[in-house]
């Protein structure tokens, strides 16, 4: 048996990755804005889902950028 590490692509590396993280990545930008949510309107809550929404597209994108190689 060989010591070294053989290194190869993964058709679907992104995706695999992307759905490791995900959870822990909503779970987190969540709790950070539980608070602000709990205390705001409808229309104020609309805002903050989008934020939301959009703080999490930013994170999935640092954790697995769409041009690396997996």
């Amino acid at each position: 048996m060989s010591d070294t590490t053989k290194a190869g692509i993964v058709a679907n590396g992104r995706e695999l990755l992307l759905e490791a993280v995900r959870p822990d990545i909503v779970r987190e930008i969540r709790a950070r804005h539980a608070e602000e949510l709990a205390h705001a309107g409808l229309f104020e809550r609309i805002q903050i889902e989008a934020r939301i929404r959009a703080e999490i597209r930013v994170a999935l994108a640092q954790a697995a950028p769409p041009d690396a190689l997996y």
